[in-house]
């Protein structure tokens, strides 16, 4: 093991002994705190969840993903009962036809629908029928992907108003609401209301569950809206309070202490350097806690030891510290280099190729009217230059393809790729120069606004490494799943509140061989 490890006060010790002092976790769905409650479920309780007013059939076929069938299902029963129908009795077909319209990306038909759906129940059971809060929220989500954030507003509102008015201030079955809610004001840049309905949340599961393991994705969920708001230093205390409550939990040596202590050191190498990034020990400590939770394990993966050795690196490089990065690099070669069997095989791509750890991206600098004569398609910017042992791009950077021509533009890229980092390619147990490595810029011209400015193509997008011509997942380390503008809202996972308008995507090529 390397010697930089002794003596240093890791992450865990202290909260392990916080942790200690502190009473038990006690837990109650109905929010209040008895001292026989028991962690259950994290999902709201049964108390809290919505009727639903769609048939049998057609929400099996709405779970199926048969969506035409559905569509066709649900528009037989409105025109075969359209003229005799009493108020409330086609709620459940129009709901139904809506979901099918919104699967199937007919925004308009569904909103249409959602609306009728509304009215149905509004004329045969009034305004604070709690059957209102699905039609209301499809209705917020339609009109949100169709850009109406104001419209998407209002019927969100009133959804959450509504779940108050049934179940209670702090219920679940807002969660998705308020998630959508959060969405709609960072879409129109109303931070402080964004950030509101994120705190609110927190505080409704905190009511639910206090301090039980059922906490953790909610406070997972702000810790990422604090990354994305540029509040790192509130992020890293929710890690903080994540570890505690899943140390009293489950003890210092299970594995699902892991998560949580990656964030708390990526925290420190996501935050740009722009914004007086300083790379605390404590993030190296939490890598290293990983490391030792790996290695106390009865069966030791050594893929995972390894894996870890090379997020250790990571940090160093990105913390400028090349001696450290060389070592945990050359630790993660010689524990692969000693695997057998599987763990060898799986762990023979792991550091084959150099792997982006850091880039800053570079709104585009077209002009508009010239961005607007190029035709519809994919441009492409694509770069070779050379990554060293160290992780850094050392001599010149070559534009190899440039489908925009603007040299300005593209130079401002070459600057930015020379400041990059990257985790380098490990040959015989340690680092190794690696010549050739590509990085492609991808911009979407299809999606253009022509009243935007400069900006109108900026983005960022996901990494890919490529060998010989195939592209394959980069070995990076471990990052956070990306959810759709849907599916994000009906999780308590972290929400992806990134630009809508953003359309670029990069991936990073590499021939694969000692040059």
């Amino acid at each position: 093991m390397l010697t930089i490890r002794i003596s240093i006060p890791l992450v865990l010790a202290g909260l392990l002994a916080a942790a200690s002092a502190e009473s038990p976790p006690v837990f109650n769905p109905a929010g209040t705190r008895s001292p026989t409650a028991k962690p259950s479920v994290s999902h709201p309780p049964v108390s809290q969840q919505l009727p639903d007013v769609i048939d049998a059939d057609s929400r099996v076929l709405l779970e199926r993903g048969e969506f035409d069938r559905a569509r066709l299902r649900c528009e037989s029963m409105i025109e075969s009962s359209a003229l005799v129908a009493e108020p409330g009795v086609l709620a459940g077909p129009y709901l139904c036809l809506a979901e099918a319209l919104f699967a199937l990306k007919n925004n308009e038909g569904a909103a249409l629908a959602y609306t009728n759906a509304i009215d149905q129940l509004e004329r045969s059971s009034g305004v604070f029928d709690p059957r209102l809060v699905r039609p209301l929220e499809g209705l917020g989500k339609t009109l949100m992907r169709l850009g109406k954030f104001d419209a998407a507003e209002e019927a969100l509102v009133q959804a959450k108003d509504l779940t108050h008015r049934n179940f209670g201030i702090y219920n679940l079955v807002q969660s998705s609401i308020v998630n959508r809610l959060t969405k709609t004001y960072y879409s129109r840049r109303d931070f402080a209301d964004a950030s509101r309905e994120q705190n609110f949340l927190l505080r409704a599961h905190e009511e639910n569950y206090g301090e039980a393991p059922q906490l953790l994705p909610a406070i997972r969920r702000m810790a990422k809206w604090h990354e994305r708001t540029g509040r790192y230093d509130l992020a890293r205390n929710n890690y903080r309070r994540a570890l505690k409550i899943m140390l009293r939990a489950y003890g210092p040596n299970d594995l699902r202490l892991v998560g949580p202590m990656r964030d708390f050191a990526r925290s420190y190498m996501t935050t740009p350097r722009g914004a007086n990034r300083v790379m605390s020990r404590s993030g190296a400590n939490a890598l290293m806690d990983v490391i030792d939770l790996y290695e106390r394990q009865e069966f030791t993966d050594a893929v995972d030891v390894a894996r870890s050795w090379g997020e250790l690196g990571d940090w160093y490089v990105v913390g400028g510290r090349r001696g450290a990065a060389r070592k945990a690099y050359g630790e993660a070669g010689k524990i692969l280099q000693s695997a057998a069997g599987d763990d060898a095989s799986k762990g023979s791509d792991l550091f084959s190729r150099p792997v982006e750890i850091e880039y800053e991206d570079v709104p585009i600098g077209v002009r508009p009217s010239r961005l607007q004569s190029l035709p519809d398609g994919i441009a492409i910017l694509e770069f070779e230059f050379t990554v060293n042992a160290e992780g850094r791009v050392r001599g010149s950077v070559a534009v190899v393809r440039d489908d925009l021509k603007y040299p300005s533009f593209a130079f401002r890229v070459v600057d930015r790729i020379k400041a990059s980092r990257y985790r380098p390619r490990i040959v015989n147990g340690q680092p190794v120069a690696t010549k050739g490595v590509r990085k492609i810029l991808r911009y979407d011209l299809t999606r253009r606004l022509p009243s935007r400015s400069r900006e109108t193509a900026a983005g960022s997008g996901d990494a890919q490494n490529q060998v010989d011509g195939s592209a394959t997942p980069a070995e990076a380390p471990e990052s956070q799943p990306s959810e759709s503008p849907e599916s994000d809202a009906e999780s308590n996972q972290a929400v992806d509140h990134s630009d809508s308008g953003s359309n670029r995507s990069t991936e990073s090529t590499t021939p694969g061989s000692d040059r």
